[in-house]
């Protein structure tokens, strides 16, 4: 998992200073002349991916959930840790995902969807987020998929028993 956070927030982080500032400073400068520039931008990227080789595992050694027999609780962050809990009178669906990154080291996310995630109301922009409230992170293609069932199986149970 480690590997995968490296690779897509070197690639997001990359992209978006490109897509934001990235191309500003060199046309600006280079108009005038200096080159240098071109130069800056081209650190700054570097800088990005190895500050995300330093970051992935930080944020993988603070990142965890637990399976309760009523709630999901995710506790992730590096330098500010938040706690998400999610009872499973909230959950909706449980959706099963994995993007090109994910595929090439046979891992798969669990996306828990509540009532208020993005993905229950169809309001995620333009599909850029694509997890739910919950979001349990790295687990080995086929395993994701057993917990994935066997969680909406207590969900169905717990609700059946407090009669929602």
């Amino acid at each position: 998992m480690i590997s995968v956070w490296t690779l897509r927030w070197s690639i997001g982080w990359a992209l978006m200073y490109w897509a934001c500032i990235g191309w500003v400073i060199p046309l600006i400068m280079m108009e005038s002349g200096n080159w240098w520039s071109l130069l800056i931008s081209l650190l700054i990227t570097v800088g990005i991916i190895v500050g995300s080789r330093f970051w992935a595992p930080l944020y993988f050694d603070r990142y965890r959930f637990e399976i309760r027999h009523d709630e999901v609780v995710v506790t992730k962050g590096v330098l500010f840790t938040r706690r998400t809990s999610i009872p499973f009178a909230r959950i909706q669906n449980i959706n099963v995902l994995q993007g090109p990154i994910m595929r090439r080291y046979g891992l798969q996310n669990i996306s828990l969807e509540t009532a208020g995630s993005p993905l229950a109301t169809g309001s995620y922009a333009g599909g850029f987020t694509m997890q739910g409230e919950g979001h349990l992170a790295g687990l080995p293609e086929g395993y994701a998929e057993r917990v994935a069932d066997e969680l909406m199986d207590m969900v169905k149970e717990y609700k059946a028993r407090e009669g929602l």
